[in-house]
């Protein structure tokens, strides 16, 4: 432009063009974190950034849904984009099994927060000849929300079988225990059985596994009958098994003497001895003998003079000599 003006003029104004920018920016869903950024030339195309991921919580899996506004093809002005993402609740999986994880009770996928419902009735376990079982929860407490995979087993407690001991003598039974599996039964005091000797039991009982019957054995005793006879002739002593019949032996033998019996005591002679059965005892019998009395006559010729009854081996007296006329 002039100093000075001298003559009319006219002034055209002159313009510089500069193209505008302007900024893009994509964040993630807390508007926080910038995922893509770029300051470009008005008219220039957005570049869009991978699709981004919300990480997975305990109670939800997140899905990218896009951006919260549609992108334009060319930028016009600043423009900011937030990730938008559809949320899904997560499942988890319980399952009821029985103690040795071998055998599922009930198992069920649910979603995040739903109600852990456990088997309606209470599993068992076969009793075994060692152990009779009873169920005794589970192994974990049972949440009442679901928040992850989880498991839950039986567990038992085991009580020791107890098993019948009877102990009998024939057909009379000496007692009856109740015995826990692998403990030993106690034998009862014996009663003394006549004419025979205890021996033992038939059957161990020492540690017991089952109902047992244990029967006493007996050995029958044998005893002997010993004679005395008092100075007759000498009997053989019997000895036979208690109870058995027996037989008198054979009549002994005393010059002058007459055999009355046998008897047990020697004497008043007041019980005679009966030989029916072998007693549950020694016995020593006597033998009792009648003496034998003999008619001792005197005689003249026409008359009996002095008469006498005498004992076998007794002496008598001369009578006085007879007179005759």
């Amino acid at each position: 432009m002039p100093a000075a003006i001298t003559e009319n003029m006219t002034f055209i104004a002159q313009y510089t063009e500069t193209l505008n920018k302007y900024t893009y920016t994509f964040y993630d869903e807390d508007q926080i974190s910038v995922l893509s950024q770029a300051t470009v030339d008005y008219g220039t195309g957005i570049a869009v950034p991978a699709s981004p991921t919300k990480a997975k919580t305990q109670q939800y899996t997140y899905r990218f849904d896009g951006w919260d506004k549609g992108i334009p093809a060319t930028i016009s002005e600043n423009i900011d984009f937030y990730a938008t993402y559809i949320q899904t609740i997560n499942k988890y999986t319980y399952t009821f099994y029985d103690e040795n994880k071998t055998v599922v009770l009930k198992g069920a996928t649910i979603s995040y927060g739903d109600e852990i419902i456990p088997p309606i009735a209470n599993p068992t376990k076969e009793r075994t000849q060692q152990y009779t079982y009873t169920f005794n929860g589970w192994d974990k407490l049972i949440p009442e929300k679901i928040v992850n995979d989880v498991e839950f087993c039986a567990t038992y407690i085991a009580t020791k079988n107890k098993y019948t001991v009877t102990f009998k003598d024939s057909e009379n039974v000496l007692s009856s225990q109740e015995i826990k599996y692998g403990s030993g039964a106690t034998s009862p005091a014996m009663q003394v059985k006549t004419g025979y000797t205890f021996v033992g039991w038939d059957s161990d009982f020492s540690n017991i596994t089952m109902d047992l019957t244990v029967n006493a054995i007996y050995t029958i005793n044998s005893y002997t009958i010993s004679f005395n006879t008092n100075g007759g002739s000498p009997v053989e002593t019997i000895t036979k098994e208690y109870n058995s019949p027996l037989t008198p032996p054979d009549v002994p033998i005393m010059e002058g003497y007459i055999f009355i019996g046998w008897y047990t005591d020697n004497t008043i002679f007041d019980t005679q001895y009966e030989f029916i059965t072998m007693p549950a005892s020694d016995v020593v019998v006597y033998a009792k003998w009648q003496i034998m009395k003999y008619n001792v006559v005197f005689r003249g010729s026409t008359s009996v003079m002095f008469s006498y009854v005498i004992n076998y081996g007794e002496r008598i007296e001369k009578p006085v000599n007879p007179e005759k006329n």
